[in-house]
């Protein structure tokens, strides 16, 4: 069984031979939109798509040409669907971006004030190591994945405010389970 590779074009590739002919190099064949109507043939004519270029073309490639009816009630179905992709796919991301501002505005929180030095220190107290505290190794995780700062896994700044990771890749308190806090 013999796979080939198709390149499907618009209703104006047709129009630029110097664009048309590498193409003919690339695909096994060229799947180009055509007019089915005489009405949408009309239609492409006032659109500047220029069907008689098209049909021309079509002559000239033969059999490397695959004939793809494309007429007015095709393009607006094409829309329809691909609107309502869209859409669908808007409210994922607008879900997505809701649930990581979420999450990202704690893990931010925690990192900023990591990063700042205290502005007035306890009596007796000399230097701090201020480091973001997590409260599990799936928070600890999410930090390294969201790269707040171009040094991503860096947890605290020392008492000269040198960044480091404190306590390596593990957080270092122990695990409690939650019914018995």
């Amino acid at each position: 069984m013999n796979r080939e590779r198709w390149g499907s074009f618009s209703v104006i590739d047709h129009k630029d031979p110097a664009g048309l002919i590498p193409e003919i190099l690339i695909y096994d064949r060229l799947v180009i939109p055509v007019p089915p109507t005489a009405a949408d043939q009309k239609r492409w004519k006032c659109r500047g798509w220029e069907p008689d270029l098209l049909f021309a073309r079509l002559k000239t490639l033969g059999p490397l040409a695959v004939h793809a009816n494309w007429g007015y009630g095709d393009s607006q179905s094409a829309i329809h669907q691909w609107a309502q992709k869209f859409t669908d796919i808007k409210s994922d991301v607008a879900d997505i971006v809701q649930a990581a501002k979420e999450k990202l505005a704690y893990q931010l929180t925690r990192r900023v004030l990591a990063q700042q030095q205290p502005i007035a220190l306890p009596t007796g107290v000399d230097t701090v190591d201020l480091v973001a505290a997590y409260q599990s190794e799936a928070d600890l995780g999410r930090q390294d994945s969201t790269h707040l700062a171009a040094d991503a896994g860096v947890f605290g700044r020392d008492a000269r405010g040198s960044p480091h990771r404190l306590y390596g890749d593990r957080p270092s308190a122990p695990a409690l389970r939650a019914d018995r806090i």
